[in-house]
């Protein structure tokens, strides 16, 4: 048994030496023990500082060994359970050659590095501590789990870190290091504050168990580090320069809970459908190839890098900064806000009332499409765009929604257009593309769907003796005196003439409701009963007397109405019934009592 003592005197032996300390009084034994025999600690705190080179291995039955010389001797060394074994005091010294058999706690505690090559065994646990760098190279197989303190742990298999079964705990300032390709599936625990997982050059790291704890995630290194669980630690990501954090491997599922501050690369490479909520920051760049949607759904507007959708599709439905660029073969979608420049190559996809707002510039390529679901004539426009618009590409039509002639808002753009123009795609079922258009004016752009009916446009303001062939789509003023050119034809490249009853008879007769102006035959009750007369076209007797036929006026009998009616619907189905108004078609009678 040893007190508080110090011996220099080297001792070379065969047997067993045996080492007890006085509780509270730590032993150190500085001289060199060699020769054959073992060294066999039974309890209180012992010190081998020398450069020992015995063989016959040593034993910590109770208490705690520590090493602060190098050991070479290559015996195995047994740690029992409730001893321990202690590797340096965060000096540079210490080490341990040969095997460990573990089922208590072994500490690696040095401010250099350090490298255990030899098989790690048993089922205690190891702790990283210290400023240096400890490299764990053998095909370790200890149960008790791993944590790092301090300093770096460096592995290059995923065995280095014991069985799989051992979780593996990464604390504040602390580091785990991959130096090569690896895959592991043990539970990973990031303390309070920041952990930081490295990942060496052209090497890729795979964590398919998922991440934990409370702290916050720092990848660096210039490798590949996937995460492919529901991540559930509560800390944010930050990803260094030149460093990569992927979610998901393509047959697998990554997330992460926090906000990402991404000055590397953030690639989502996910199976299934993911949704992330957090904020994006940062000037790297965020990369979407995996086969499954990606929505974002948080405020990322201070996001200052680069987006690229290369795979399966991106649902923007917050706020997302930065550049975006859409892959042929991958798509755009959603009902957020896209702060930059955007360019697609790829698919754009929207409907009524909740497409995407860009208030950069939108260019779309001669490849790209547009897959457009309107919800009824007049409607809300799918895309907003404040800046310039480059339009190219091809619009499929999906739906018509209520269905019915009219104009259909595809883009409205603050700034100015160019490009070759949009080509029409497909179309719903039923719906001929004879019939389908897409018709540019101002600031807006419109998919114009005829029905089949002969379209004229309300034309805004203009007054004078004659149409100024664009279509304004705002509030105006109808002159109704003959001459007075007010609409313009479909494509609006023609004023029409003879005042309003061309855009009349279109309104009423093929009941077209447009932003700008509702006719409802109501009008036509008011004019027909007011002397004089308040307005005056060619037909404007035939109109009246119809219009007295359903009211007992003009010498028919209020009476007959019903079946005047059922009449005048009989004529209009079978198209025998017609008036001298401009154009042709049939004329359906305008009951005001339905408001039509």
């Amino acid at each position: 048994m040893l007190g508080a003592i110090s011996t220099s005197t080297d001792a070379t032996h065969k047997g067993v030496l045996a080492i007890r300390a006085v509780a509270g009084t730590p032993a150190t034994i500085g001289n060199i023990i060699s020769g054959e025999g073992s060294v066999s600690v039974l309890g209180g705190t012992v010190t081998l500082s020398g450069v020992n080179t015995y063989t016959g291995g040593t034993t910590v039955s109770a208490g705690i060994l520590t090493l602060t010389g190098d050991n070479t001797g290559g015996g195995t060394t047994t740690v029992d359970a409730g001893a321990a074994l202690h590797i340096g005091t965060g000096g540079t010294s210490g080490s341990l050659a040969g095997n460990i058999v573990n089922n208590g706690a072994l500490v690696v505690n040095r401010s250099n590095a350090l490298d255990l090559a030899n098989v790690i065994s048993g089922t205690g646990s190891l702790t990283k501590s210290g400023a240096g760098t400890l490299t764990l190279s053998g095909a370790n197989t200890y149960t008790g789990g791993t944590t790092v303190t301090a300093g770096t742990l460096a592995v290059a298999n995923d065995n280095n870190l014991g069985g799989a079964s051992g979780g593996l705990v990464i604390n504040d300032g602390a580091t785990l290091q991959l130096t090569d390709n690896l895959t592991t599936a043990r539970g990973v625990t990031l303390g309070a504050g920041t952990a930081t997982i490295t990942t060496d050059g052209g090497k890729t790291a795979q964590f398919s168990n998922k991440l934990t704890g409370s702290g916050t995630l720092a990848v660096s290194g210039s490798g590949t580090l996937i995460l492919s669980a529901a991540n559930d630690y509560s800390g944010n990501t930050t990803i260094a320069n030149g460093s990569t954090l992927q979610l998901g491997d393509g047959s697998t599922d990554g997330s992460l809970a926090g906000n990402v501050a991404n000055a590397g690369t953030l690639t989502f490479h996910n199976q299934n459908g993911t949704t992330f909520a957090g904020e994006i920051s940062g000037a790297g760049s965020l990369v979407q190839n995996g086969t499954g949607a990606l929505t974002l759904s948080g405020d990322s507007q201070s996001f200052a890098g680069t987006t690229t959708v290369s795979g399966s599709s991106l649902l923007v439905s917050g706020k997302l900064g930065g550049t975006v660029t859409v892959n042929s073969g991958a798509m755009l979608g959603g009902s957020g806000e896209i702060v930059g420049n955007t360019t697609v190559n790829g698919t754009l996809e929207g409907t009524s009332g909740s497409g995407l707002t860009f208030n950069g510039d939108l260019m779309l390529g001669s490849g790209s499409i547009i897959n457009a679901a309107f919800d009824r004539p007049g409607g809300t426009r799918i895309f907003d765009v404040t800046g310039n618009i480059v339009l190219d590409g091809t619009v499929n039509v999906s739906s018509f929604g209520t269905g019915g002639p009219g104009l259909y808002h595809l883009f409205h753009y603050a700034g100015t257009s160019s490009g070759s123009g949009l080509a029409l795609g497909t179309l719903p079922s039923g719906v001929s593309a004879a019939n389908v258009y897409i018709n540019q004016q101002a600031n807006d752009l419109y998919v114009v769907n005829t029905n089949g009916a002969t379209l004229n446009y309300w034309n805004g303001t203009q007054t004078g003796p004659q149409g100024d062939g664009q279509l304004h789509g705002g509030n105006g003023t109808w002159t109704a005196a003959t001459g007075s050119f007010n609409w313009t034809n479909s494509p609006a490249t023609t004023s029409m003439g003879r005042g309003p009853m061309m855009g009349l008879r279109s309104l009423v007769a093929r009941r077209v409701r447009l932003r700008s102006i509702r006719v409802r035959a109501r009008s036509v009750h008011r004019a027909c009963s007011s002397s004089p007369p308040a307005i005056s076209f060619p037909g404007y007797a035939d109109a009246c007397s119809h219009h007295g036929r359903l009211h007992g006026k003009a010498g028919h009998p209020r009476r007959k109405r019903q079946s005047w009616r059922q009449r005048a619907h009989r004529n209009n189905l079978d198209g025998t019934h017609r008036h001298a108004w401009p154009g042709k078609g049939r004329w359906r009678h305008a009951d005001p009592d339905r408001g039509q």
